[in-house]
């Protein structure tokens, strides 16, 4: 991979500002859907209440203030990230949820004084998939997140498809064999 394409920040940014053109609630829980858990606490349903801010820094990536709560984000491309990053970025922020984007979870975040909680990329690219089958979702809200899933895949988090999805692709007199060309395992 080209060094450039190693850099997480224009990863980061890339996805972040577009999760920050989205509404607070519709942020909210596309965060929430793709969250996987490291501490076994569970994602809040609604936001807590007051206004929305996203402020990129050095250490955590992303400080997102949702009315009094804040959330460090500590972004990384593909490696792994110690408990010790985590602590550094949630006293940085003065946060009380610490989220890893992308890479792998520290082993002993679960001894962590923090919430702390996991989202892979392919996770990002999936939650904005579920999310846009939502049929009530605006049309502005439905670009935003097609957007997002661009920037996921321009950075090699692209849509999955799998065997149990290719009975949606059927035509009047049979199956589409297009369907198997963007298939993936």
């Amino acid at each position: 991979m080209h060094e450039a394409l190693r850099d997480r920040d224009p990863l980061t940014s890339s996805v972040v500002a577009r999760l920050s053109y989205l509404p607070t609630a519709v942020a909210w829980a596309l965060v929430g859907d793709a969250i996987d858990w490291t501490s076994g606490w569970s994602w809040p349903a609604a936001p807590p209440p007051g206004s929305s801010n996203w402020r990129f820094t050095v250490e955590p990536d992303v400080v997102w203030t949702v009315g009094p709560l804040r959330i460090a984000i500590d972004a990384k491309h593909d490696d792994s990230r110690t408990a010790e990053e985590w602590g550094r970025g949630a006293r940085e922020a003065d946060a009380a949820f610490v989220v890893g984007l992308g890479g792998k979870p520290p082993i002993d975040a679960d001894r962590l004084p923090f919430l702390c909680a996991h989202i892979p990329w392919d996770g990002l690219t999936a939650a904005c998939v579920r999310l846009l089958r939502d049929r009530t979702l605006p049309e502005h809200q439905r670009r935003i997140a097609n957007d997002l899933i661009a920037a996921l895949e321009v950075w090699g988090h692209p849509v999955r498809s799998f065997f149990g999805d290719l009975g949606r692709y059927t035509r009047p007199g049979g199956f589409d064999p297009v369907a198997l060309e963007i298939w993936s395992p």
